[in-house]
C-alpha cells in the first residue's frame, strides 16, 4: 500500500489564490455588454460614388433630400 502524502501549504495557497482570482474575474465577464452591430447608412459622394458611412460620423442628418435640393447640388 502506498501512503497518502499530505499536500503542502504552498500547494493549498496556490489553488486557493487561483480560485479566488477566477471567482473575482468571472462576474466582470457576465456583466460586459456584447458589441452591438451598428447599421451603416449609404450615402452619395460629390463625385457620384456610393459609400457606407457610420451614423456617428454624419451628425444630425434627418430626412431625405428633395428634388429641388438635388438639382441645386448637381448644378454646383
Amino acid at each position: 500500500m502506498t501512503e497518502h502524502q499530505p499536500r503542502s501549504r504552498r500547494t493549498f495557497l496556490f489553488w486557493t489564490a487561483g480560485a479566488a482570482i477566477f471567482a473575482g474575474l468571472r462576474p466582470w465577464s457576465l456583466f460586459r455588454k456584447p458589441p452591438q452591430k451598428q447599421s451603416r447608412s449609404v450615402m452619395l459622394t460629390q463625385d457620384g460614388k456610393l459609400v457606407e458611412v457610420d451614423p456617428r460620423h454624419t451628425g444630425n442628418v434627418t430626412g431625405r433630400v428633395t428634388d429641388k435640393e438635388l438639382q441645386e447640388w448637381i448644378r454646383k
